[in-house]
C-alpha cells in the first residue's frame, strides 16, 4: 500500500526566506549569548572582589552595586531571551497541548506568538524612545559616581527588539506548519526532552 508523502516547502522561496531569517537572528543571538556569559562572569568577579575588600580590608568597592544592577544583571537576564525562545527553553504550560490535533496545536501556538509580537514590539518602541531621550539629555545617575543611564535602557530596548524578531519567526514557522501540514517547519517552543515521544513501530 502506498503512503502519501507529506507536502514539503524545502525549495520554496518562503522556506528559504525563513531559513535566512533564522540564520541572521541566530548570529546575533550567538553574540548576545557570549555577552550574557561575560556579564555573569563579570558579576561574579566583582561581587567576589567586593566581598574580599569589604571583609578583609574594610574597603568595599563602591562601584560594584551600580555596575551590577544597572548594566550586568540586565545584560545577563535579558540578552539571552531570544536564544532561549529559539531553543525552547522558556516555561510552557502544556496541560492540553498533547490532546489537541497537531494542526490545531500549531495554529494556537502560532497565533499566540504573533499576538505577543505586538506586546514586545510596543515595549521595544517605548524603550527605544526612552533610550534616545536619555542619551540626548546626557542623563546620569546621582551618587558617588555619575554613570550614564542610556546604556541600561538600551540593553532593554535591544533585548526586546531581538526577542520580537524571534517571536515573529517562531510564530510564522508554526503557521507554515499548519498551512503545509508538515510539522518539520514548526520551531518547537519546548525542550526536546519535554516533548512526547512517538510510539516506536
Amino acid at each position: 500500500m502506498e503512503t502519501r508523502a507529506k507536502p514539503r516547502m524545502d525549495g520554496a522561496p518562503l522556506a528559504m526566506a525563513m531559513g535566512m531569517f533564522d540564520r541572521t537572528i541566530a548570529r546575533i543571538e550567538k553574540a548576545t549569548l557570549a555577552v550574557t556569559c561575560l556579564a555573569l562572569f563579570a558579576t561574579m568577579l566583582l561581587v567576589f572582589c567586593d566581598a574580599v575588600m569589604r571583609y578583609a580590608f574594610n574597603r568595599p568597592l563602591e562601584l560594584t552595586w551600580d555596575i551590577v544592577t544597572m548594566y550586568l544583571m540586565s545584560s545577563a537576564l535579558l540578552l539571552c531571551l531570544a536564544d532561549t525562545l529559539r531553543r525552547g527553553g522558556h516555561i510552557t504550560v502544556d496541560l492540553f497541548a498533547h490532546w489537541m490535533p497537531r494542526r490545531m496545536y500549531h495554529l494556537l501556538i502560532g497565533v499566540a506568538l504573533l499576538l505577543s509580537v505586538g506586546v514586545t514590539g510596543l515595549v521595544t518602541r517605548e524603550t527605544v524612545v526612552l533610550t534616545w531621550e536619555s542619551w540626548s539629555q546626557k542623563e546620569l545617575t546621582v551618587g558617588i559616581y555619575a554613570w550614564p543611564v542610556w546604556p541600561s535602557k538600551g540593553i532593554v530596548a535591544f533585548s526586546f527588539a531581538l526577542v520580537t524578531l524571534r517571536l515573529l519567526h517562531v510564530g510564522l514557522s508554526q503557521l507554515i506548519a499548519v498551512v503545509t501540514g508538515d510539522e518539520s517547519h514548526a520551531i518547537s517552543v519546548q525542550h526536546i526532552e519535554d516533548q512526547p515521544q512517538e510510539d516506536s513501530v
